[in-house]
């Protein structure tokens, strides 16, 4: 999938557009993801290639094989649909090509080390009753880049749920963290919020997404005690 994660690039700057400009036009809360799978680390879901292909008009057999022309003429509701079977039969070839059983030992856990406020910040409580995540060696390289939390509130959502297991980076710098959901600690609080800068780029800026709750601005000048503790990687939810 590293070529098409290089098709993917081109499409990109061909619209003259950065990661982050591409990752907001496709509702993708994290820019990085578009640098991973420019990087073909991981492989675009069929949901996202479906999305470019419709946000974008560009041809499905192009962002697949090279072949043809990037984008579309038609932008009929038929054409939506063959380039959405065609994302479909390529996604499931992928999956009957590499198709790997997991077992015992292509899993390791992580534990949920606390429960994150989806709100105003609370004290860092450690739990130990909360549990494990159970986590694909192909999904996670190194499990020292991570930290597992469960959140506690609804200050995130629809995008984020009370009671989500989330999977977060630590390996992330506040300027790599614009526009994506963080993991911050304030004064010993923890908090989850989305990171985003003033218009004189000083004041650090955590937006909820459920607008019932009010931003938290932060002076990074006056508020020594401020940390990043990473961006979210992986989402897991219970159904």
């Amino acid at each position: 999938m590293q070529f098409i994660g290089q098709r993917i690039r081109k499409i990109r700057k061909e619209l003259n557009l950065s990661q982050g400009e591409f990752a907001e036009k496709l509702n993708l809360h994290d820019f990085t993801r578009i640098s991973d799978i420019e990087r073909g680390k991981p492989s675009p879901s069929a949901e996202v290639l479906s999305d470019i292909t419709i946000q974008f008009n560009v041809n499905a057999d192009w962002i697949l094989s090279g072949l043809g022309s990037i984008f579309k003429k038609e932008n009929s509701a038929s054409g939506k649909l063959n380039n959405l079977q065609l994302i479909l039969d390529s996604k499931l070839k992928e999956i009957s090509g590499n198709r790997q059983q997991v077992t015992e030992g292509d899993l390791f856990e992580i534990p949920v080390v606390a429960e994150i406020a989806a709100g105003p910040p609370v004290a860092a409580t450690e739990h130990d009753n909360i549990g494990t995540l159970a986590v694909s060696r192909y999904l996670v390289k190194n499990r020292n880049d991570y930290v597992c939390f469960r959140v506690n509130g609804r200050s995130m959502e629809p995008d984020i749920h009370h009671g989500d297991i989330l999977l977060i980076n630590k390996n992330c710098t506040w300027r790599q963290a614009m526009q994506s959901i963080v993991a911050v600690n304030v004064n010993g609080e923890i908090t989850l919020k989305k990171r985003n800068l003033d218009s004189s780029n000083r004041m650090i800026i955590l937006n909820s997404t459920n607008q019932s709750y009010s931003p938290i601005v932060i002076d990074p000048e006056s508020q020594q005690d401020i940390q990043l503790i990473g961006s979210l990687a992986y989402l897991f939810r219970k159904y």
